[in-house]
């Protein structure tokens, strides 16, 4: 007992860079909502507002839950900022949601732009 198996210690090692940093989960929150973080982060989640205030304050890590909301409200740009190595599928997850959303911001300019011609 106490000994892993080389099997387990390999199966560990391989997930160890699927970890998120507290510093940078707090960091990213604060730079999407730079004026009530904490009220903001709860209402787009779900997490409570003690909750959030935590991860501000960076005394503690979340809850499997609540991390899977903070994905949820996020996502893939939230893991690729928490996360100290990302995955090349994630990151080009992380790189087409953008696309996308440029990609919306640039006709939403155009709409606006034609009003105003």
């Amino acid at each position: 007992m106490g000994q892993r198996s080389p099997s387990r210690t390999t199966s560990v090692a391989k997930f160890r860079h699927l970890s998120a940093n507290p510093e940078a989960v707090a960091d990213f929150l604060l730079a999407r909502h730079p004026a009530k973080t904490a009220e903001a982060v709860a209402a787009e989640t779900g997490m409570s507002l003690a909750a959030a205030r935590k991860l501000l304050e960076r005394r503690a890590g979340c809850s499997f839950v609540n991390f899977v909301r903070l994905v949820g409200a996020y996502g893939p740009a939230f893991l690729v900022a928490v996360m100290p190595a990302v995955p090349d599928w994630l990151d080009e997850a992380a790189r087409a949601e953008e696309r996308r959303a440029l990609q919306h911001e640039i006709e939403s300019l155009k709409r606006r732009l034609e009003r105003v011609a």
